[in-house]
């Protein structure tokens, strides 16, 4: 691989600096690593894209998170239910985190005291459709995205 197919790749620019090459790498790895474990182009698509970046960026992947598999590895097999949930997650919060930069603590309270009042609900005999919709629009109202991130 060249380092222009590198750049098209990875969508950036031929001059970007190494912090948007990584920027660029890890929001592609992001959306194609959800389906990896299902679709085989989406693998074929992940290791592309880490050639392109150990092209354009040849110092070591770093920031992974140590239950997190690196771009090409581990995909092979079907994740278990709680791990698929536990990957949303931490695709939300990361989500969250870009769209309402600056602002961490304050969506995490709000989505905190959302979830401790619908429990408070629910055990005070409230309606439970009712309780898990208004906790739902809640919710959707702090995580949705309202303005592009």
């Amino acid at each position: 691989m060249t380092k222009a197919q590198a750049c098209k790749v990875l969508q950036v620019s031929s001059t970007a600096d190494a912090e948007i090459v990584t920027q660029a790498y890890w929001h592609l790895a992001r959306k194609y690593r959800a389906d990896g474990s299902r679709d085989a182009r989406a693998r074929k698509r992940l290791a592309e894209l880490e050639e392109a970046f150990a092209l354009l960026h040849p110092a070591p992947l770093e920031g992974l998170a140590p239950d997190e598999p690196g771009p090409a590895t581990g995909l092979s097999e079907e994740p278990p239910l709680a791990q698929e949930f536990v990957t949303w997650l931490r695709q939300l919060a990361d989500h969250t985190t870009v769209r309402w930069r600056g602002r961490v603590p304050e969506i995490a309270i709000i989505g905190a005291a959302a979830v401790f009042l619908a429990f408070l609900a629910l055990s005070a005999g409230a309606s439970g459709l009712l309780t898990l919709l208004a906790l739902g629009v809640a919710l959707v109202t702090v995580l949705s995205p309202w303005r592009r991130a």
